[in-house]
């Protein structure tokens, strides 16, 4: 079990989500604060640790409830492009998560792909979270799906 994690200390993964919306409807509501507790499951709260919203290098404490445990998870904002791409790193006391977030214009519609390269933070972490990858993505692919329904039902 441990040596899968001397093997494969990290692991990436992609998912893709069609948006019925203009990327600039789309990129809104992702970055908007207000909406986020509405798409992303488990989530309890956010607070602001430092630096202004949407600009890189800022810091925001998530606080997640997972199977009935809180985690707290703290993330740091890598890239701000409008309409273009929000990249972060999401870190707890088990993980560390850097994904980049791209808003493909497709016509009027909005191709959302998220690439998330994941790394256990000793060699249980790692190995446990290397065999649960296609757990891991499931769940992200069920996030957007939750985002994309929201998105098109409020425009």
């Amino acid at each position: 079990f441990f040596s899968i994690g001397l093997l494969k200390p990290s692991f990436t993964y992609e998912t893709r989500t069609m948006i019925h919306q203009p990327v600039d409807t789309v990129f809104a509501d992702f970055t908007n604060s207000m909406k986020i507790l509405k798409w992303i499951p488990g989530l309890e709260g956010i607070a602001w640790i430092s630096g202004n919203q949407n600009e890189p290098g800022s810091r925001w404490m998530f606080v997640m409830k997972i199977n009935g445990k809180k985690y707290e998870m703290t993330q740091t904002l890598k890239t701000f492009k409008v309409n273009q791409e929000f990249s972060f790193n999401t870190q707890c006391n088990m993980f560390s998560n850097d994904v980049t977030v791209a808003f493909v214009p497709q016509g009027q519609n909005t191709e959302v792909v998220s690439t998330s390269r994941m790394t256990g933070l000793n060699l249980f972490w790692r190995a446990g979270l290397f065999l649960n990858q296609s757990f891991l993505k499931e769940q992200d692919q069920k996030m957007y799906d939750q985002f994309k329904g929201m998105v098109e039902s409020d425009h």
